[in-house]
């Protein structure tokens, strides 16, 4: 567990929809519990994240294959 044994404080950016969200919250207050340490973290919507770079996915999409061997032109 990376809190178990860090040294230093961490935040963490975590992407998430809403039902994700609620058991991540929960995830991260048990840690905190257990461990006895603070714990920063950042909740980002993952819809407004894809919208955001879209436009990147839409030029690099032609440069990627789901196809493995698929040669692209």
């Amino acid at each position: 567990n990376l809190v178990n044994v860090s040294t230093v404080p961490l935040k963490f950016h975590i992407v998430v929809d809403e039902k994700s969200k609620t058991i991540a919250k929960y995830r991260l207050s048990e840690v905190v519990y257990k461990t006895n340490k603070t714990v920063v973290y950042s909740f980002y919507n993952v819809n407004d994240c894809a919208s955001k770079i879209m436009d990147i996915v839409n030029v690099m999409t032609p440069f990627f294959s789901s196809k493995p061997g698929k040669d692209i032109i």
